[in-house]
């Protein structure tokens, strides 16, 4: 038999995912020398060489692609046998893994996961907060906060509600300004937007209240995918920012910055907990899933 062990499977699936040994090891906690070994016996069961492998690169095979879906069957049945036992003894307690944007995962999770930590005290919590798109079932996560519609439809989205991003200003920066009482006034003041890269034809994208687009030609003087950046130069310096509204409405600090052209929104996207579409989820999944939509439901997102 090829595959021994789940271990096994995981090792295969690992090594699939990241076509790099060191990283596939460290994403299933093993040391190199022993995932390699694993790979090594699996090789000289079937035969055949299941990665191909040089100083630059490794690539797969046809016969680990033969191979690859009983793998991940094999892993599971193994994660559903553990979900049933489980449940059998109502125990919330094991290992989650979380995944999250940046900013999102910084300006809200804080207050809930502290809250979720103390009310189940036999789960424990690891938390990726990054913007890149994740794979759920080759790296293991259980749930995810997502900003905007979900692309995969293995996974079940629950909605939680929405983040927005206004325009905000200093009194100081307004008062050099002068008033700005309608959008066409925008389009000649320095602005910073919320945004990743510099994008060829600059542009805002105002929403009013009906849900109608309004679209601004400008050319921006910053653009960068950092709100406590943008906030502190629209403190500090002649700025008006596009800055996610949770960050000013939850600020500790004294409010020094004002909204401007209140009835428009910058951003307004929806905010989603998703997890891997499976029957049965383990308690402890369940249990944070459950906590998490009604901690951040009743924050107004």
């Amino acid at each position: 038999m090829i595959i021994s062990e789940i271990i096994d499977a995981q090792v295969l699936i690992a090594l699939e995912r990241h076509l790099n040994f060191r990283a596939a090891a460290a994403s299933l906690h093993m040391p190199a020398a022993s995932f390699s070994r694993r790979l090594q016996k699996m090789e000289e069961r079937a035969g055949v060489k299941l990665f191909t492998r040089s100083s630059r690169a490794v690539n797969t095979t046809e016969a680990v692609l033969a191979i690859l879906d009983h793998a991940r069957r094999m892993v599971e049945e193994a994660e559903s046998v553990e979900t049933i036992l489980a449940r059998s003894s109502q125990r919330i307690a094991g290992d989650l893994k979380v995944t999250a944007p940046t900013i999102l995962g910084q300006a809200l999770l804080a207050p809930a996961i502290g809250s979720f930590l103390k009310a189940y005290p036999e789960v424990n919590l690891s938390i990726d907060l990054s913007d890149r798109a994740v794979d759920f079932i080759t790296e293991g996560f259980d749930v995810g906060l997502r900003v905007g519609p979900s692309q995969d439809e293995s996974l079940i989205s629950k909605n939680i509600g929405l983040v927005t991003a206004s325009l905000y200003a200093s009194e100081s920066t307004l008062r050099i300004l002068g008033p700005i009482e309608d959008i066409e006034t925008l389009a000649d003041k320095p602005l910073a937007l919320l945004h990743h890269g510099m994008r060829s034809a600059p542009s805002l994208i105002l929403t009013d209240k009906t849900g109608e687009n309004h679209t601004i030609d400008l050319q921006p003087r910053l653009i960068a995918m950092n709100p406590w950046l943008l906030m502190a130069l629209a403190r500090s310096d002649e700025m008006i920012a596009v800055l996610p509204d949770i960050l000013l409405d939850r600020s500790t600090e004294p409010l020094s910055l004002k909204r401007i052209l209140p009835s428009y929104y910058a951003r307004s996207v929806p905010v989603s907990i998703t997890f891997p579409s499976r029957k049965l989820i383990a308690p402890h999944v369940r249990a944070f899933i459950d906590f998490m939509v009604k901690e951040l439901s009743k924050l107004n997102v």
